[in-house]
């Protein structure tokens, strides 16, 4: 099977339309809030008013506040790179097509194959720097747990649950922490008065408080089907059904299970993700490069990712 740059331009355009729309724009990271167009910061604005109701109608004085934040989202450059032995693709090649064969796919070339595993990967580091990047740790830049469990205008669940550790969380005691976030979720007057425009807050959670909770519901009799309209991996909490979500989200999981988990709720829009999708030159690009000198094949892939939290007033966390 023959190996050729003009056979992997089409996969050069197939990876580039994945990286977009199946990484940057997948329906898991559509739901939040994308500022396009950054280069390398730019800066958010919002505006909160609070009005005071007065006795008459002529000559009266303002009363109220209205107060402008401005938050800067930044964007760093990320790129991958794989290398591949030009000798051992064409050795691989017929083998890997087969086995596609075997397991029904569509586009059995190897090249499809490889393309698709690799910009999954790149969907699972995407996801996970946005969650809990930390530029501490050396990441590239700080994720949206990150910044919410470091702000200090943070809404803490009861102070009861907030120093559990996983191994705490059982199938008996994640009903009282879930409680706890629904409390603090409807007293955060901010954050739910938008429940009531319309809007429903999420509470997000690694896979195992996730699934702590399912069994919970089923040892309850209060486990139903998961909603159409929610997402693979989320459903509505008990009693708030349209109004507060539980959702999984695998890049929030803890190793040590003696640690606390890393759980937070807010409604999506209030998460912002920064990116520049439209410029030619900083645009996302994903590419198949074959070296003639070396004989080696390269699967490189590019582009800019930043986070922010709006109001972190606005989010519910367990510590």
């Amino acid at each position: 099977m023959a190996i050729t740059a003009t056979g992997l331009s089409s996969y050069t355009d197939k990876a580039t339309q994945l990286l977009t729309a199946g990484v940057l724009l997948a329906d898991d990271l559509d739901r939040y809030s994308l500022e396009d167009d950054v280069q390398s910061s730019k800066y958010l604005n919002f505006v909160d008013t609070t009005l005071y109701p007065l006795a008459g109608s002529c000559g009266l004085t303002s009363s109220g506040t209205t107060t402008f934040t401005e938050k800067s989202i930044s964007v760093t450059p990320i790129a991958y790179q794989l290398q591949y032995c030009f000798e051992e693709l064409q050795e691989k090649a017929i083998k890997i097509e087969r086995q596609a064969i075997a397991k029904g796919l569509q586009d059995t070339s190897w090249e499809s194959i490889f393309t698709d595993q690799n910009i999954n990967k790149v969907k699972q580091s995407v996801e996970s720097q946005l969650w809990v990047g930390a530029t501490a740790s050396g990441n590239f830049f700080d994720g949206w747990a990150t910044i919410a469990l470091a702000a200090s205008d943070r809404v803490l669940i009861d102070s009861t649950y907030t120093g559990y550790s996983q191994t705490a969380i059982t199938t008996t005691t994640i009903s009282n922490i879930i409680n706890s976030f629904c409390d603090k979720i409807v007293d955060t007057s901010a954050l739910w008065a938008q429940v009531g425009n319309g809007e429903k807050v999420t509470i997000h959670c690694a896979p195992n408080i996730y699934n702590t909770y399912k069994q919970y519901l089923l040892s309850s009799n209060l486990f139903r089907d998961v909603d159409k309209d929610l997402a693979v991996k989320e459903q509505w909490v008990s009693a708030y059904e349209g109004q507060i979500s539980i959702k999984e989200e695998p890049a929030l999981e803890v190793t040590a299970r003696t640690s606390s988990p890393k759980m937070l709720a807010t409604i999506d829009k209030n998460l912002y993700m920064g990116s520049s999708l439209v410029n030619d030159v900083t645009a996302p690009k994903a590419k198949w490069v074959i070296d003639s000198v070396t004989d080696y094949v390269y699967f490189k892939t590019a582009f800019r990712l930043g986070a922010q939290v709006a109001f972190t007033n606005q989010v519910v966390t367990f510590y």
